[in-house]
């Protein structure tokens, strides 16, 4: 489950999700803070069937080899807005300079170090934006770091074996409201 998939909902909505998340074998989850939120949401009721996994940032390795400017990529692309954890992930490993809201729960990235401007309020944004511009060098030598806490929390290499262990469940389960 994304961010924004699980914060934006109503209640009437999360209510009416149980049905699915009832149905399912394994719910995903992009960071911790996500799968706490949505654990105590529902009581707990999910708990065994919640698990952390996360996608690799390493098509910007392919960018690069290639010489291919992923910002200008970007631009002809667009993203739902479900998939903004994945995209500030792309930007942090690209070592670009990120201004996010301090309310986003970005704590598995803050916890490991990685750089990250941010603001209290959308009014803020603006001012924080003049402050990156001016001071562009500075951030981004900050910013260095930030490939390697990415690729260590995101690499396939580090969560290939969580993948193979959830489609291992689904494939060996009976799935609660279906044959398999």
């Amino acid at each position: 489950m994304w961010d924004s998939d699980f914060y934006r909902l109503s209640s009437t909505v999360r209510r009416r999700q149980n049905k699915i998340y009832d149905c399912a074998d394994i719910i995903t989850f992009t960071n911790e803070r996500i799968l706490y939120d949505f654990d105590d949401c529902y009581n707990r009721k999910y708990s065994s069937k919640i698990k952390i996994a996360r996608f690799d940032p390493s098509v910007l390795d392919e960018f690069k080899k290639l010489n291919i400017d992923k910002n200008n990529c970007r631009n002809r692309l667009t993203l739902p807005q479900d998939r903004i954890i994945v995209t500030v992930q792309e930007y942090l490993y690209a070592e670009n300079i990120v201004i996010t809201g301090d309310w986003l729960p970005y704590d598995t990235l803050d916890e490991r170090g990685v750089f990250m401007l941010k603001v209290s309020s959308v009014e803020e944004v603006g001012e924080k934006l003049v402050y990156a511009i001016n001071n562009m060098d500075k951030l981004k030598d900050k910013c260095l770091n930030n490939p390697k806490v990415i690729w260590e929390l995101s690499s396939w290499k580090k969560n290939i074996n969580k993948w193979l262990e959830i489609y291992d469940e689904i494939l060996r389960g009976k799935n609660k409201c279906g044959e398999r």
